[in-house]
C-alpha cells in the first residue's frame, strides 16, 4: 500500500511550477489516474486534499469517473471497484487485446515480454 507521504508527493509535484493552472490541473489528474489504474494506489488509500484548486478539480474529475470517493467531513479515498464494472472492463480489454495480437511482432522481444509480465504482476497484486 502507498503511504500518505508518497501520495502527498503527487500533489507537491505541481506546486511552484511555471505551468498554467489548466495544465497543472491536467498533470495532477493524470498522475492520480495513472497511479490508481497501475494499482500503485490501492482501493481505500487516503488521498490528502489541500487547497490547490488544481487538486480539488482533479479530484472532482476523478470522482465523476468513479475512481475516487469523496466523503464530506471525512476525506477523499480511492474508490472500491464494483465486481460488475471489473468484469465488464475485463471483457472489453480481452476483446481489444485479442484484436491487437495480429500487430505484435513475433518472436516477442524479451524487454516487451518482461514489461508485460510486470504489468500482470502489479494487477494481480492489486487484486489480492
Amino acid at each position: 500500500m502507498v503511504s500518505d507521504t508518497n501520495v502527498a508527493l503527487i500533489f507537491e509535484s505541481v506546486r511552484g511550477t511555471s505551468e498554467t493552472q489548466g495544465s497543472a490541473r491536467q498533470l495532477v489528474y493524470e498522475q492520480i489516474c495513472r497511479k490508481i489504474l497501475d494499482a500503485e494506489l490501492a482501493p481505500g488509500s487516503v488521498l490528502p486534499e489541500n487547497t490547490l484548486a488544481a487538486v480539488r478539480e482533479a479530484l472532482q474529475r476523478l470522482q465523476s469517473e468513479g475512481l475516487v470517493q469523496v466523503i464530506p467531513q471525512v476525506g477523499t479515498f480511492v474508490a472500491k471497484f464494483e465486481l460488475s464494472r471489473i468484469r465488464e472492463a475485463l471483457f472489453m480489454r480481452e476483446a481489444v487485446e485479442c484484436a491487437a495480437l495480429v500487430n505484435v511482432p513475433m518472436p516477442i522481444a524479451p524487454a516487451m515480454a518482461e514489461e508485460l509480465r510486470l504489468c500482470v504482476t502489479k494487477h494481480s497484486d492489486a487484486v489480492e
